[in-house]
């Protein structure tokens, strides 16, 4: 959006003020500036300054000090001065798809581009648990490797603190924890407020959906088993270790590594679909274990299949299960 200057040029040489985040310039002449948006010579990083001019839309003077520093900056939308991390939530539309026998209908919905990564965990939580904390595959950077050895219970926890951290309305009540403090969490009761707008793991149903991107294949790019290896980290290809994140092609969704890598926590406990339609499900209401989704770097191709589903005890940590982030 432009801002418009009405300060007028009184000396030299020209001079910046910034009043509430706007950066007013007064130049040589008569014109009264109309300043465009920022050009970033250099762009800023979490944590280094940027360089960065302006020119007028009307005359087309550009500021000629190239000092000036640009500080606070935004990454998918995120102000870095609290939190910088490139998980962008690529945005889901509503819709209907047929989920075992019956039609699942979903409200609109966004889910993370990657799954939590290392650094982004370590960062809410201040610790890593990673089995795979070391020795990344040549050219991989390791703090981007996905996080796992989390529980179900660990996971649902971030999903609370990085909602606080950015000053979002926490979805889980998280009530007798197991330890009182403390990681791994081995035991809760959890219950969820989906109204709120805070992070939340994916229900089963939004996971297959995002995973699907419109397709009804064995996976979100077709039936060729062959082709498996430009989307995902399997058996086949992983050499035993996962890798970083976002490195094989993405779905149509814009999502990475929905097949493969790691298993990814569902809110949902494993029981049978229902045999009637239904709205945003949120799945079984008494089983003890929690769904999985997805694959891992550990399993053949046909455990990375789009329908696939796999569940784990909610206190269990393993080397293969991960998980990504939902939105309203």
């Amino acid at each position: 959006m432009r801002k418009k200057s009405t300060i007028r040029k009184l000396f030299k040489p020209a001079v910046f003020v910034f009043i509430t985040g706007i950066c007013l310039l007064a130049c040589e002449d008569d014109c009264i500036h109309e300043l465009g948006d920022w050009t970033r010579t250099t762009a800023p990083t979490c944590t280094t300054t940027g360089i960065g001019t302006r020119a007028c839309i009307i005359c087309g003077e550009t500021d000629p000090d190239t000092t000036v520093p640009v500080i606070e900056h935004y990454l998918n939308g995120r102000n870095c001065t609290v939190l910088c991390f490139d998980f962008n939530m690529e945005e889901i539309n509503s819709g209907t798809f047929t989920m075992g026998t019956r039609e699942v209908t979903l409200t609109a919905f966004r889910m993370s581009r990657f799954t939590v990564t290392q650094e982004l965990y370590q960062e809410i939580m201040g610790i890593n648990p990673s089995s795979f904390s070391s020795n990344p595959a040549e050219g991989e950077i390791q703090s981007k490797r996905p996080v796992e050895k989390v529980t179900w219970f660990d996971a649902v926890e971030f999903c609370n603190k990085l909602s606080e951290r950015e000053g979002l309305i926490p979805v889980y009540t998280i009530t007798d924890r197991t330890p009182a403090a403390g990681y791994p969490i081995i035991n809760a009761t959890v219950t969820a407020a989906w109204a709120n707008n805070g992070y939340r793991l994916p229900t089963e149903a939004q996971w297959e959906y995002a995973c699907r991107a419109g397709t009804a294949a064995d996976w979100h790019f077709g039936n060729t088993e062959s082709n498996l290896v430009n989307y995902a980290w399997y058996s086949a290809n992983s050499g035993s270790i996962t890798h970083q994140v976002g490195l094989k092609l993405p779905n149509a969704n814009g999502l990475y590594d929905m097949h493969g890598n790691v298993w990814e926590w569902c809110w949902d406990r494993l029981g049978a679909y229902p045999s009637i339609n239904e709205t945003d499900p949120t799945g079984y209401a008494s089983s003890t274990s929690r769904v999985i989704r997805g694959g891992s770097w550990f399993n053949s191709a046909a455990y990375t299949h789009s329908v696939n589903r796999f569940s784990y005890i909610p206190f269990d940590r393993n080397h293969y299960i991960g998980f990504r982030l939902v939105r309203p």
